[in-house]
């Protein structure tokens, strides 16, 4: 697999991480941050995974790394991948209290 192919890394990861392999995908989402430590969307993917492996404490220190969610923010990566929900629009924040 080429390994600056993001989508297909990124894709892979998630896959595995659904079928509960969450060690493999670990790995696969450190593969493409070697390469692209700045990714925002494999940071969070990583993050996610390595909460569900129980590893809250490394999960912090990977999300919380300035260098890595300089491109975006990471709740908006979060929402990309589907890990966290959109607000939807027209609805104010009084209105969902």
């Amino acid at each position: 697999m080429e390994p600056n192919f993001i989508l297909a890394r990124v894709t892979l990861g998630l896959n595995q991480e659904q079928l509960g392999l969450t060690k493999e995908a670990i790995a696969e989402f450190r593969k493409f941050g070697e390469t692209d430590p700045t990714d925002v969307a494999t940071t969070a993917a990583l993050g996610h995974a390595l909460v569900k492996n129980g590893r809250t404490a490394e999960a912090r220190i990977i999300l919380s790394d300035p260098a890595r969610t300089r491109e975006r923010s990471l709740c908006t990566a979060l929402q990309d991948r589907g890990f966290v929900r959109r607000p939807r629009r027209g609805l104010s924040s009084s209105r969902l209290a």
